[in-house]
């Protein structure tokens, strides 16, 4: 069973010498802020847009392929089409 945290170790990250303290400075900085934004919208945020998208609306499911590799090979062009419209039209 693992250990409680003491009153002590809680209070750590609040502290100006802790890495925590710094990271929470930043994100609550305006000006930081503003500069996220700007970048979000020009695109150039990399990473952090795809973060911002699945803290705010959530992460996709990653779906795996339940079939073998390559299933729909031997599946007519015409069969793998009516599947598709089938499927677009539950949507």
């Amino acid at each position: 069973m693992a250990s409680k945290p003491t009153a002590r170790a809680s209070r750590v990250f609040d502290t100006p010498s802790s890495s925590r303290f710094y990271r929470s400075q930043l994100v609550d900085d305006p000006e930081y802020r503003e500069a996220l934004r700007r970048r979000l919208i020009a695109g150039t945020a990399g990473g952090v847009e795809i973060l911002m998208w699945h803290y705010a609306k959530g992460k996709p499911v990653d779906r795996i392929e339940a079939g073998a590799p390559g299933a729909f090979a031997d599946v007519p062009t015409d069969e793998l089409k009516a599947r598709l419209r089938q499927a677009l039209g539950k949507l």
